[in-house]
């Protein structure tokens, strides 16, 4: 489960997503991510970004860690509840009467476990500090239409999916490249799997 909040708090913060929850949807395919926030009355937010490399490679570590864990319950005869070992989402797994179980690690389950497990509690306690620590660091860096698209904030011109964008696919690369240097900054590594 531990290994499963790194992989949440280093989503949360290459992505600046909005804090996880059951609106939530997570697709990553080849190098690019979909990520949908939450609907707002009129409008879904949402946003394409490419997967900074150190995502990826801390994805298929997860992968393999969850194929593991599956195989090794299942060799010592427990059951393990139907779960998709290759979603980008993080999850929270428990054992039940020898079942494992797995959900969607939310933005308030994660909250807690960090502060019980490694003592860490979010700037101004608060569940969005880090989409909020993402958006200066990327406005410092590149622009504020950098953080647009990277935040997902959908202000006409800027919106890359937009009929009538200005955003270019460069602006996607040099949100990536921002993107893996700040995950540099704050100290984010590959970390293997504990059970291979």
């Amino acid at each position: 489960n531990q290994f499963e909040l790194y992989l949440f708090w280093l989503t949360q913060y290459a992505f600046a997503t909005r804090p996880l929850g059951k609106a939530t949807f997570i697709k990553s395919s080849f190098d690019l991510r979909y990520h949908k926030d939450k609907n707002s009355d009129i409008y879904r937010e949402s946003k394409i970004l490419f997967e900074p490399d150190l995502v990826k490679k801390q994805l298929s570590e997860i992968f393999k860690c969850r194929s593991a864990l599956v195989s090794k319950l299942k060799r010592s005869g427990m059951n393990c509840l139907e779960f998709d070992v290759y979603d980008s989402f993080p999850l929270n797994f428990s054992l039940k009467n020898k079942k494992l179980y797995a959900k969607h690690l939310n933005a308030n389950m994660a909250y807690k476990l960090t502060q019980q497990h490694w003592g860490i509690t979010q700037p101004f306690d608060r569940l969005n500090a880090h989409r909020h620590q993402c958006a200066t660091y990327i406005t410092t860096e590149l622009s504020e239409c950098h953080a647009d698209v990277w935040l997902g904030h959908h202000i006409d011109g800027w919106d890359f999916s937009a009929p009538e964008s200005t955003a270019t696919i460069s602006m996607l690369k040099e949100v990536k490249s921002a993107q893996g240097k700040w995950l540099k900054k704050l100290g984010f590594k590959l970390i293997k799997s504990p059970l291979i």
